[in-house]
């Protein structure tokens, strides 16, 4: 069994340094959290949960047919947020300005078929967001820092693929690996 989910990287360098001081921010207020890794940042499309590796072929196919006719396009990053709501922070992310319309049209595919093959249900609707880090002890610093944050702007992020990727949970954190790429042409 392979834990995975369908994502975009975000392989902008100058986007993940705003995102890392973003973090920062974050954590200067004293809050308990765990900002995610600069190198795992990302925007998840679809978590499957563990599948078995012979299903992966399938996946690839009904991603590749969701992703058909999309080229590479931009999406603008802007606005922190938080899961479930401002004040009672669980999940700090960073939202969009414009892009996003592709990027639902995907997930919503994705939505639509995986699960017709016996893959797992996405219950949430999907939301576009990048998250910035998980919060397990939240204060009103924090709950300030989020308000502060809501209308920052972050910038344009050109999109060009999405990925299939396996999640190996450690006690360091998790570490992904790329199993398939879908070049977005």
């Amino acid at each position: 069994m392979i834990r995975t989910f369908v994502a975009i990287d975000i392989n902008s360098k100058d986007v993940v340094l705003k995102l890392i001081e973003l973090q920062k921010r974050l954590v200067a207020t004293g809050a308990t959290m765990k900002p995610v890794e600069p190198e795992n940042i990302h925007l998840t499309l679809y978590f499957l949960g563990e599948i078995p590796e012979e299903k992966i072929g399938l996946v690839k196919e009904i991603v590749e047919s969701c992703c058909k006719g999309t080229g590479s396009f931009e999406i603008y990053l802007a606005g922190v947020g938080a899961f479930p709501k401002f004040s009672s922070p669980r999940v700090v992310w960073v939202g969009m300005k414009y892009g996003q319309e592709i990027l639902s049209q995907i997930a919503n595919c994705l939505r639509k078929n995986l699960p017709r093959h016996g893959f797992r249900k996405e219950e949430k609707e999907f939301s576009p967001h990048i998250t910035l880090a998980r919060v397990k002890k939240y204060n009103s610093k924090l709950v300030n820092e989020i308000k502060n944050l809501s209308n920052v702007e972050i910038g344009s992020l050109l999109i060009n693929s999405v990925k299939i990727k396996k999640s190996t949970l450690t006690s360091r954190g998790p570490i992904y690996e790329d199993l398939h790429v879908i070049e977005l042409k």
